[in-house]
């Protein structure tokens, strides 16, 4: 019994070790691509490690999987990055130029441009967790994490929810940011979307050997 507990404290501190280590090597790795170019890989390496361990299929320690896939992927997973940097970027200064005009139609334009930047911000939540488990085109990235977004409420409110919690963390603890934060929010998200990939793929499955009967 007191074996059976040292291993499992031993475990959680392997665990919190691992996430600590991950945080840094994602702030490092970010600011290695010069933020703009390391942003998106770093995010794909994490989700990677983080869906290995949900999975339970560590083959490697985190540093040598991170680094694996930065490398790996550094050049897809930007082209996804840029492409959503720059959506951002347009909508952004629309919020800026209609936020500065007077007028009904400014407003509506503001409201507009406003959600448009909330959708951006969303879709990247499923955009790259689909990238990290999936094989598609970009196009079917992009349209597939709009898709889940909007068809998925469910799933979206726990992001949110999680979202929220992990701000509020913040908020109470800002120390914990250059140790934790970018970990664990990666590892809460990865994990919600995978639940909710392994579900739809047994329905899928449930559902094709239904027809086959």
């Amino acid at each position: 019994m007191g074996n059976f507990s040292f291993d499992k404290i031993f475990r959680v501190f392997e665990e919190v070790t691992d996430f600590i280590l991950l945080n840094f090597i994602w702030i490092g790795c970010t600011l290695l691509g010069v933020v703009i170019f390391g942003v998106a890989p770093s995010t794909v390496a994490l989700l990677s490690v983080m869906r290995d361990k949900i999975m339970k299929k560590e083959k490697y320690g985190v540093v040598k999987s991170f680094w694996s896939t930065y490398k790996r992927e550094f050049k897809k997973s930007n082209i996804i990055g840029i492409i959503l940097m720059i959506l951002m970027l347009m909508v952004t200064i629309n919020i800026m130029n209609f936020e500065a005009q007077n007028g009904t139609f400014f407003t509506v334009l503001y409201g507009v441009s406003t959600l448009a930047k909330l959708l951006i911000i969303g879709m990247s939540l499923y955009i790259f967790p689909l990238y990290v488990h999936y094989d598609m085109s970009f196009k079917e990235y992009f349209m597939k994490g709009l898709q889940l977004l909007i068809m998925r409420p469910f799933v979206t409110v726990c992001i949110a929810i999680w979202t929220f919690i992990m701000y509020l963390g913040v908020m109470l603890i800002p120390g914990l940011i250059p140790f934790l934060t970018i970990s664990v929010y990666l590892y809460g998200i990865m994990a919600i979307n995978y639940q909710f990939f392994m579900k739809n793929e047994d329905r899928l499955k449930s559902t094709s050997a239904n027809s086959d009967i």
